[in-house]
């Protein structure tokens, strides 16, 4: 009989890690800097925390299917090379502030204390030069109040060879 009772215990928890599985996240990922080669982002390692982060020219940054990024409230992304974003509809790529405990959990450790809103982040910028390919791509809480920073909703484009589809801009500023 205790062979019996430890295997439903055991169907149970696994059932149970099945269910709730997809609630748990990783520990974040924290990145800044520049990017100088080429360099792939995981579902497994997100979400990425990051903080004044550039990809250099001839960098290609590739972001996986389920990849959440993060940034605070001053901070802005720049493209100098390629960032490559292409989500799925089951597993789209998410750019969103650092208080957005919906996507990616709770990254600054603070429960329900803060909450995200427009213009928690600034933009991802592209230069001249640079290439960006978003697809099932998630933009939300982006943009600023500030009036020496451009309100762009996620995305500023300085000569950049841009593409989106399927993509979304959701409370940016």
């Amino acid at each position: 009989m205790p062979i019996t009772m430890n295997w439903r215990i055991f169907r149970l928890a696994w059932i149970f890690f099945l269910l709730f599985a997809g609630w748990v996240h990783a520990a974040p990922t924290y990145v800044s800097g520049a990017i100088t080669s080429n360099t792939t982002w995981t579902e497994a390692a997100s979400p990425y925390v990051v903080s004044g982060v550039s990809v250099a020219p001839g960098a290609t940054l590739t972001l996986e299917p389920g990849v959440v990024i993060k940034s605070s409230w001053s901070d802005r992304f720049v493209v100098n090379g390629n960032l490559l974003a292409n989500g799925t509809p089951e597993k789209k790529i998410y750019f969103t502030s650092i208080y957005d405990d919906e996507a990616g959990g709770d990254s600054n450790a603070d429960g329900s204390t803060t909450v995200p809103a427009p213009g928690n982040w600034v933009h991802i910028v592209f230069n001249a030069g640079s290439t960006g390919q978003f697809a099932n791509t998630v933009f939300r809480y982006a943009g600023s109040s500030f009036s020496f920073q451009v309100s762009s909703a996620g995305i500023y484009n300085l000569g950049g060879n841009i593409s989106i589809t399927g993509s979304e801009f959701y409370k940016n500023a």
